[in-house]
């Protein structure tokens, strides 16, 4: 990802735990413009691989990442 791009999780959980789809897709495209053509393709070969999905989502790294955001939308 280019380094003048950061990622504003509290944005990006709020955007996330709406039920507006397209604000998540554009939220997605945004993050998107910022990767090259091989982070783009790496990504891309993760997102049609269910098992390397699964091992992301469950890996401790993910799962800290969500209870911060999880302790910072409860206040």
């Amino acid at each position: 990802m280019k380094n003048n791009q950061s990622l504003d999780f509290s944005k990006l959980s709020e955007i996330i735990s709406s039920g507006d789809g397209n604000a998540r897709k554009q939220a997605a495209e945004k993050m998107m413009s910022g990767l090259n053509s091989s982070e783009n393709r790496e990504l891309n070969e993760i997102m049609n691989n269910k098992e390397k999905i699964n091992l992301i989502l469950n890996s401790p790294a993910v799962k800290q990442i969500m209870d911060k955001l999880k302790k910072e939308k409860n206040g």
